[in-house]
Formats: C-alpha cells, sequence, structure tokens
C-alpha cells in the first residue's frame, strides 16, 4: 500500500462515502474505488 491509497482509506473512513471522499481528494469516484481495489 503506497501514501496515496493511505490517504485514501483514511478520506474514505472520515467520511463514510467514496463520493464524498472523491469529492474531497479531488479526484472521480471510480479512481477512490479502484485506488482501494489494488
Amino acid at each position: 500500500m503506497d501514501l496515496n491509497a493511505l490517504r485514501t482509506l483514511i478520506v474514505l473512513v472520515e467520511e463514510r462515502s467514496t463520493t464524498k471522499a472523491a469529492r474531497r481528494l479531488f479526484v472521480s469516484q471510480p479512481t477512490v474505488s479502484g485506488t482501494l481495489a489494488k
């Protein structure tokens, strides 16, 4: 797991929504899902 994936996971847990996490990270929702699928 790289730092980007770890940051994504932390934001996802805080936001409890992939859509909200994506907005906060300034990426698309599929990018959030794809990052965590790795």
